[in-house]
C-alpha cells in the first residue's frame, strides 16, 4: 500500500476532463501537491494509505475555480461610487483613493479579498495591480496571497502615458524602470517547482500606454516568455482614443507592436466586432470574462459566445469597487442568465460550459491546462468539496447545473490548493479572518473620510 499525504474518498467525482467523466462513490489520493491517482472509492483506498483523510461522502469534488481577473485593493472600495459609468467612476473614486493607501492597506484589502475567494471555491487568481507607484505596494499583495495559500498570478499594472486621457500622473512611470521591477519579482518570488506565483505584465489601458511602451512590453514578453493581460475595449471611449491616435482598433494597433505573439489575456472586450473576433482567433488570445462588472458599469455583455474554439474564455470577478464581490460562484449563474435573457435563446449556453470557463477553460486562458483545471493523474490538487446540503442546493439531479445555478459559497465545505487543504468545512485555515475583517473595515472608514475631505 502506497503512502500518499491526503485521501478523499465517498464523494462523487466531477473531473471535468474533455470526456465528461462522472465518478459516484469515488476517492482520489494526493502527494507532493499533486493528484497521483483517483477512480471508484474501494480501489483507491485499497491501494493508498494517507496521512489525512476527508470524509466527502453525499459531497461533490470538482476542480477549484479560476478567477482570471480582478483588482485586490479595490475590496476596500465597496459600494463607493454605486451606479456610475466606468469614465466617471475611475475620475470620482479611482483616481482620489490611489494617493491615500499605503502597503499595510494593500495587503489587508488582499487578505479580505482572498478570504472571500478561497470562501467560493477559487483556488487560482489573476491580480491585475496597477496601484504601483511604490514596490512595496506589490510585496504587499503578493505576500498576502502566499499567506493564504492560493495559487497566484500578479499582473504587475503599467501606465507610461495618458496624463492627457485622465491617466493620474502618480501611476505613470518609464518602462525600463518597470520591467526592472518585473525582473527583480520574478527572481524573488516565483517558484517554478510548485507554480504557486507567476509575475504578469499587465499594461492597463490603451490609453494609458504610448506605441513604444507596448513594443518594449511585447519585445520582454516574448523574449522571457512572460504572458501579458490587459482592460480592452470595454467601452466605446477605449476603442475612440485608439482610432485617434492610431488609426487602428485597439486589437490591431496590439498585432502590430508584437504584443499578440506570446501569451496574451484580453479583460472584458464588450465592444469586439468580427474584425477583434477574427484577430484574437488568429493569435489565440485568451478572453477574460467579467460579466458582474460589466453589468454594474453598464457597459454591456462581451460577445464571448461567438468566440472562436481557439479563444480560451475564463470567468472573473474583476475588482470589488466595480462588482462588490470576489465571489465566483456568483459569477457562474450571472453568466449563464445574462447571456440567455440577452440573446433570448436558454440553449446559447449551458451550465458544463460555464463550469468549464471556470475550471479547465480558465485554466487553458491562463496557460495552466497541463497543471490545473481538471481532476486527473499528474495534475496539481487544487480543487473544492461542494456540500448539496442546504435549501438552494438539494436536490442534486445534475452536478454542474446545480454548481451553476442553485449553488452559493455557503456550498463550498473544503478547498485544497497544491495539496494543501486552506479551508476545513467553511473554515478559512490560513488566514486569521476576524483580524483581517476588522483591519479592513478600520481601513476602509479611513479612506472614506480622506475621500469626504477631499
Amino acid at each position: 500500500m502506497a503512502k500518499v499525504d491526503l485521501l478523499i474518498a465517498g464523494g462523487t467525482l466531477v473531473t471535468m476532463d474533455a470526456a465528461g467523466t462522472i465518478i459516484p462513490d469515488g476517492a482520489l489520493a494526493v502527494a507532493g501537491g499533486r493528484i497521483v491517482a483517483l477512480g471508484p472509492e474501494a480501489e483507491v483506498t485499497a491501494a493508498y494509505k494517507a496521512g489525512e483523510v476527508i470524509n466527502a461522502r453525499g459531497r461533490y469534488i470538482l476542480p477549484g475555480l479560476v478567477n482570471s481577473h480582478t483588482h485586490l485593493f479595490q475590496t476596500l472600495l465597496k459600494g463607493l461610487e454605486a451606479d456610475t459609468p466606468l469614465r466617471a467612476w475611475i475620475d470620482r473614486l479611482i483616481n482620489p483613493v490611489l494617493p491615500l493607501l499605503g502597503a499595510e492597506d494593500c495587503y489587508y484589502a488582499a487578505q479580505l479579498g482572498l478570504l472571500e475567494a478561497i470562501r467560493s471555491g477559487t483556488t487560482t487568481l489573476l491580480d491585475f495591480m496597477y496601484l504601483t507607484y511604490r514596490p512595496e505596494f506589490s510585496e504587499a499583495v503578493i505576500a498576502a496571497a502566499k499567506d493564504a495559500g492560493i495559487r497566484f498570478l500578479y499582473g504587475r499594472g503599467i501606465h507610461d502615458a495618458g496624463i492627457e486621457h485622465g491617466v493620474l500622473p502618480l501611476v505613470v512611470e518609464k518602462v525600463e524602470r518597470v520591467l526592472e521591477e518585473v525582473d527583480y519579482l520574478r527572481g524573488r518570488y516565483e517558484d517554478k517547482r510548485d507554480g504557486m506565483l507567476a509575475v504578469w505584465l499587465a499594461p492597463s489601458i490603451m490609453w494609458g500606454m504610448s506605441y513604444d511602451g507596448l513594443r518594449s512590453l511585447a519585445a520582454y514578453a516574448l523574449e522571457n516568455r512572460v504572458p501579458v493581460t490587459m482592460h480592452l475595449m470595454e467601452t466605446d471611449y477605449d476603442i475612440e482614443i485608439s482610432l485617434a491616435d492610431y488609426g487602428r482598433r485597439p486589437l490591431e494597433v496590439l498585432a502590430a507592436t508584437g504584443l499578440l505573439a506570446n501569451r496574451f489575456l484580453l479583460v472584458h472586450g464588450v465592444r469586439a466586432n468580427e474584425r477583434d473576433l477574427q484577430i484574437m482567433a488568429e493569435h489565440q488570445v485568451a478572453w477574460s470574462h467579467c460579466m458582474a462588472a460589466n453589468l454594474y458599469l453598464g457597459s454591456g455583455i462581451a460577445p464571448v459566445t461567438q468566440a472562436a474554439p481557439a479563444v480560451a474564455v475564463a470567468l472573473a470577478t474583476d475588482g470589488a469597487a466595480s462588482n462588490n464581490s470576489q465571489n465566483m460562484v456568483e459569477i457562474l449563474k450571472l453568466t449563464a442568465l445574462a447571456h440567455k435573457g440577452f440573446r433570448r435563446d436558454p440553449a446559447i449556453i449551458d451550465a458544463r460550459r460555464v463550469a468549464a470557463m471556470a475550471t479547465c477553460e480558465g485554466a487553458r486562458a491562463l496557460g495552466l491546462d497541463k497543471e490545473i483545471g481538471v481532476l486527473a493523474p499528474g495534475y496539481r490538487a487544487d480543487l473544492m468539496i461542494l456540500d448539496p446540503l442546504s435549501p438552494t442546493a438539494t436536490p442534486v439531479h445534475d452536478p454542474l447545473a446545480t454548481l451553476v445555478y442553485s449553488c452559493d459559497q455557503e456550498n463550498i465545505a473544503t478547498v485544497v490548493i497544491n495539496g494543501r487543504v486552506v479551508m476545513r468545512e467553511r473554515q478559512v485555515v490560513t488566514i486569521d479572518e476576524e483580524k483581517v475583517l476588522r483591519k479592513a473595515a478600520a481601513i476602509a472608514r479611513r479612506l472614506q473620510g480622506e475621500l469626504s475631505c477631499q
